[in-house]
C-alpha cells in the first residue's frame, strides 16, 4: 500500500507513487480511492506554475486577480498510465481498484477543461509541460525515494 505523511500533498503522493515503482521496477498498484479518478482530471507541472508566477509580475496589467493556469490537456486515468509509461520505460501500471469518485474522492468528477484564456490573452502564458514531462522531471531531480 502507498505510504505518505501528513505533509505531502495527494497530487505529489500519485507522482511519487510512480516514481517509486518506476525506480524498484515493480508494478505500480494504486489502491486508495483518493489516487484515482473518474472522467479527466488536470495536473500543473511546477515548471508551468513557476512560468506564470513570472508571467504575472512581469506583466504591464492584470485585469483580473485571478488566472487559470491548467496545462493544455486533462487526462482519464487511463492516460495518465500511459503517459507514465512512456515517460518511465519499465513502469507497469495495475489499477486493482477502479475509481468511484474524482480525484481525492471529489464528488463531481471533472468533465470538463478549465478555461486558461485569460491567462494566455493577459499573460502571455500558456502551459508547456504535460504529465509524462512532470513525471519524467521528478524522477531526475529527485533524490532516493
Amino acid at each position: 500500500m502507498l505510504r505518505y505523511n501528513e505533509d505531502t500533498s495527494l497530487v505529489a503522493a500519485l507522482g511519487l507513487a510512480v516514481i517509486k515503482a518506476a525506480r524498484q521496477r515493480k508494478p505500480l498498484a494504486i489502491e486508495d480511492q483518493r489516487l484515482l479518478w473518474e472522467q479527466t482530471e488536470e495536473f500543473i507541472d511546477p515548471r508551468n506554475a513557476a512560468e506564470a508566477v513570472v508571467a504575472a509580475v512581469s506583466a504591464p496589467e492584470l485585469p483580473q486577480p485571478v488566472y487559470n493556469i491548467a496545462p493544455a490537456q486533462s487526462v482519464t486515468l487511463e492516460q495518465f498510465l500511459a503517459q507514465a509509461r512512456a515517460a518511465l520505460p519499465g513502469l507497469e501500471t495495475s489499477i486493482p481498484v477502479r475509481p468511484e469518485a474524482g480525484f481525492m474522492n471529489f464528488p463531481n468528477p471533472r468533465r470538463s477543461r478549465t478555461d486558461t484564456s485569460a491567462a494566455q490573452r493577459d499573460l502571455g502564458f500558456v502551459a508547456r509541460h504535460e504529465v509524462g514531462a512532470a513525471l519524467a522531471y521528478m524522477n531526475e531531480t529527485l533524490p532516493s525515494l
